[in-house]
């Protein structure tokens, strides 16, 4: 409820800031890796017999909805195949009305439609998939985060136990490889 949002640099310094007041600041740490990923530590990584973890950077949102087939691989990727296929034929089909209306003379409409297409096609890539803050994100990753959150508080033998928020998950898992490279 406190933080729901962890996507910009200010968001997530504002979780790194409530885990220090929900448990001993000593406890708490970040795990700078590669001088880029800050993973959150509660506890003593090298000590522990148990590490759970979850990712507490949160995603954009797409224009297009995720589904998620896991049990039909081929319908999985006709999908994934399927909205890059859409975005370029949605964005060819905005160039060349683009190119029309503007009356380009015939000798350089492909000097004209082929950045104006690319243009658009990667402008509306970054619209579908980086854009927009992702205010629903309770399964992505907030249930996770709350989970080792209130694992953490519940937990007597801290000593055993460390908990890592990995940062940059929606980057490409950046801050778990990261991680997994160090330790």
């Amino acid at each position: 409820e406190k933080h729901p949002i962890r996507r910009t640099k200010e968001q997530k310094e504002q979780f790194f800031n409530y885990l220090c007041n929900e448990f001993e600041s000593d406890t708490v740490c970040k795990d700078v890796l590669e001088n880029k990923h800050e993973n959150l530590v509660i506890g003593d990584i090298e000590r522990a017999e148990i590490i759970l973890t979850a990712h507490y950077d949160t995603p954009a949102t797409a224009l297009y909805p995720n589904l998620m087939m896991p049990a039909n691989p081929a319908l999985n990727m006709l999908y994934h195949i399927l909205i890059p296929l859409l975005l370029a034929f949605l964005s060819l089909a905005i160039a060349c009305l683009i190119v029309a209306i503007s009356a380009v003379p015939e000798d350089k409409v492909n000097s004209v439609l082929i950045p104006c297409y690319l243009l658009i096609y990667f402008l509306s890539f970054y619209l579908s998939t980086r854009c927009f803050t992702n205010k629903n994100n309770k399964n992505d990753n907030t249930s996770g985060v709350a989970t080792l959150v209130s694992i953490a508080k519940s937990v007597e033998k801290k000593d055993k136990v460390a908990f890592v928020f990995f940062d940059n998950e929606e980057k490409g898992l950046l801050g778990s490889k990261a991680m997994a490279k160090k330790y």
